[in-house]
């Protein structure tokens, strides 16, 4: 278990569990909340979003890494500014 006390609103955090991969990360691009999913390569994964954990809903997305890389960017599902939102990665 991990906590994180006194956090400061207005920013991204990644928090990565242990064990490595799959692994998303958030950023600001043009306004606009971009993920990145770091997986291994020809793995897909469903991508899930919570705006009050522990309670978890598939955001209808799914990402196959195709890329020798293992990333894939893409746009947030269901971002607004003003609005706290989690996502994670589940392994399909």
């Amino acid at each position: 278990m991990q906590e994180l006390t006194n956090v400061a609103a207005q920013q991204f955090l990644t928090v990565t569990e242990p064990g490595g991969e799959p692994r998303l990360a958030a950023t600001q691009v043009n306004g606009q909340v971009q993920l990145t999913l770091t997986g291994k390569q020809g793995s897909r994964y469903a991508i899930e979003t919570s705006t009050a954990l522990p309670n978890w809903n598939s955001a209808a997305l799914t990402v196959t890494v195709t890329n020798q890389s293992g990333t894939v960017p893409f746009p947030a599902p269901g971002a607004t500014s003003g609005a706290q939102h989690f996502y994670r990665a589940v392994w399909q």
